[in-house]
Order: C-alpha cells, then structure tokens, then sequence
C-alpha cells in the first residue's frame, strides 16, 4: 500500500469508478480509514480516454494534484476543461 502526505493526513490511495466506468481516486486517513477527500470529479459530457481521470483541484482539494504527481499516480495534466466558474485539470492515471 502507498501511503502519500497530504496536508496534515498520512494517507493511502483507494481506486474505484463512477458508474459511468471513469477512475476515482480518493485519499483515506491511514491511521483510521476514514475518507480525507475525494481527488477526482466525474463530469460525464466531458470527453477523457479510459486511461484519464479529472482531477479535483479547487477547494479543500488545494494541492492533491501535485501529492498525486509526486507519489506517481497521475501525470502532468494533459489538458484543462472549463467547468462553469473553474478550469480543472485531465491526467493520465499511471
């Protein structure tokens, strides 16, 4: 199990889908299991490649992009989607 810093959380990855079949990816407290934050955001008439996950990067998500890419999860974003008042960012899921 990969365990990745995140903030004051010491945490390990947990990988599931949407039901429309897209990754999810969410951080969970190692020390007690419990949920720390979701890392992804399903936006389903978004066009990504099965191999590609939206990563939620605002909000109390400020900075897991960079814990993903530094733990070797997810790759620099490949490209941005504007979605309404915000611009998140596409990576390939490693």
């Amino acid at each position: 199990m990969k365990l990745v810093k995140y903030k004051s959380w010491k945490c390990y990855l947990e990988f599931g889908e949407y039901p429309n079949g897209r990754k999810a990816i969410e951080l969970m407290n190692a020390k007690d299991g419990d949920p720390v934050l979701v890392a992804t955001v399903n936006l389903p008439n978004e066009f990504i490649e099965l191999d590609e996950a939206i990563i939620k990067t605002y909000s109390e998500n400020d900075g897991v992009l960079e814990v993903l890419m530094n733990a070797g999860v997810v790759s620099a974003p490949i490209r941005y989607i504007e979605s309404g008042m915000i611009r998140v960012p596409v990576c390939k899921v490693i």
